[in-house]
């Protein structure tokens, strides 16, 4: 699966006399992320396979001048070498998903798909007998 995104970022800094500045804002434009949806006994994780940033725009700088070129190369550069340590850490955030509702259907067989621009999540319903 894919996606493509537009992000704006805003850094501060607090300065000696306890007051926040902003330093600078940016705009990363079409921000392109590829990755893949692991299902696994009802475990849901996420792993990264590709990042590329299409542009950068230096919307505002307080301390200088900054590359927009630059802050992009470097940050399409940082996702290839640090896509690998990026994925270690999503493998430790999984999400178990529940399998029982209300204790009167338990939930298996989850799967996922994305078919004609729509994400299709689904589940098997088994309902359970009442206990008396």
């Amino acid at each position: 699966m894919s996606g493509v995104t537009t992000l704006e970022l805003e850094f501060w800094v607090e300065k000696t006399d306890g007051t926040k500045e902003k330093a600078t804002s940016m705009r990363l434009t079409d921000v392109d992320f590829g990755f893949t949806a692991l299902v696994q006994e009802m475990v849901f994780s996420v792993q990264l396979t590709t990042t590329n940033i299409a542009s950068v725009t230096i919307l505002d700088c307080t301390f200088g001048k900054l590359s927009a070129l630059l802050i992009k190369t470097e940050l399409n550069n940082f996702f290839r070498l640090f896509t690998p340590s990026i994925n270690n850490f999503l493998l430790k955030k999984q999400i178990s998903l529940p399998t029982h509702i209300l204790g009167l259907f338990e939930l298996t067989s989850l799967t996922l798909g994305y078919y004609d621009s729509y994400l299709y999540v689904g589940y098997v319903p088994v309902f359970l007998n009442p206990t008396k």
